[in-house]
């Protein structure tokens, strides 16, 4: 399974297949939210977050992302 960090890079470089893959792993969450809401209202639900979920995916800053390092010093560093 590809990290969620390479697809992102993938999928804001324009690469379909990536998009696909992104959408996949995030499809079980998906289900899970529209299962909570009424039966008519599911595919709609289901379409706009994946909207969201593609719309989030182009514009997000993968540059403001900590390596592990980084990320590992703030955690040390807030305690």
């Amino acid at each position: 399974m590809q990290k969620l960090y390479k697809v992102l890079e993938k999928t804001q470089a324009g690469d379909k297949m990536a998009l696909q893959h992104l959408m996949h792993q995030f499809e079980p969450k998906i289900n899970s939210l529209t299962i909570q809401t009424k039966t008519q209202n599911r595919n709609d639900l289901k379409q706009e977050l994946y909207t969201t979920l593609i719309r989030y995916s182009k514009i997000y800053h993968l540059d403001g992302v900590p390596g592990y390092d980084e990320f590992r010093k703030n955690i040390l560093f807030k305690r």
